[in-house]
C-alpha cells in the first residue's frame, strides 16, 4: 500500500527512510502515527525488486543512514500504480491520498482522471450517508436520541463528501487550464 507514496517521493529526490516517513506524515496527517516497520522493510523490498538502489551514506551529525534512489524499473512500477483501479476496501481512502498526492507525476489527463475516479468515490460515500440518514429518521426501532446523533454524524459525512467533490472538481478545472504544464516548466528553468 505505501508503495506508490514511497516511488512517489522518489521520483523527486531521492530520500533517506527517515525523509519518508517524516514526509509520510505530513501526506496523512500527524494523527496517524507511521512506525519505522512500515518504511524499512518496504525499503528493502523495493530493493530486492529492482524498483529502487539503497547507498549507505555518512553524515557525521547523524548515524549512517541508506539513501533510496529510484530506477527505471520503478518508474515503471509507479505508473502502473498509478494507472491501477483502487480496489474498495479499508484501505481505498489512504490509496487515493498517495494517488492525489502524485497527481504532478502524470499527464494532465491521467490527473483529470484520477480526480473523476475519486470524485465518484465521494459520490458514493455521500449517496450512503444520505441513505443512512433517510433510513434512520423515523425508524422506531432507533431511539430519538440515536437517530438525531447519528443523522447528525452521517449530515457530517456528507459534508465532506461534497467539500470533497468541490475541491476536486475545481483542481480539474486547474488542471485543465494548465496549471502544471506552466508549473514545470519554470521547474526547468
Amino acid at each position: 500500500m505505501y508503495t506508490l507514496f514511497v516511488l512517489g517521493e522518489l521520483l523527486d529526490n531521492p530520500l533517506s527512510g527517515y525523509q519518508l516517513r517524516d514526509i509520510l506524515g505530513y501526506v496523512i496527517g500527524t494523527r496517524v502515527k507511521v512506525s519505522w516497520g512500515n518504511i524499512y522493510p518496504l525499503l528493502d523490498k523495493l530493493s530486492t525488486s529492482g524498483d529502487i538502489t539503497l547507498t549507505a551514506v555518512a553524515d557525521e551529525n547523524t548515524h549512517p543512514q541508506k539513501l533510496a534512489t529510484i530506477t527505471e524499473q520503478g518508474i515503471q512500477h509507479f505508473r502502473e500504480l498509478m494507472s491501477a483501479p483502487i480496489k474498495p476496501g479499508k484501505n481505498e481512502e489512504l490509496e487515493y491520498v498517495f494517488k492525489l498526492d502524485n497527481l504532478h507525476h502524470v499527464s494532465t489527463d491521467q490527473a483529470i482522471g484520477v480526480l473523476t475516479n475519486f470524485i465518484d468515490y465521494q459520490k458514493e460515500i455521500q449517496a450512503v450517508a444520505e441513505h443512512a440518514i433517510t433510513s434512520i429518521n423515523g425508524n422506531e426501532h432507533i431511539q430519538p436520541t440515536d437517530q438525531f446523533t447519528s443523522s447528525s454524524l452521517n449530515r457530517y459525512r456528507v459534508g465532506q463528501a461534497v467539500a470533497a467533490i468541490a475541491w476536486a472538481q475545481a483542481l480539474q478545472k486547474e488542471l485543465a487550464a494548465g496549471v502544471l504544464t506552466k508549473l514545470r516548466s519554470k521547474e526547468s528553468l
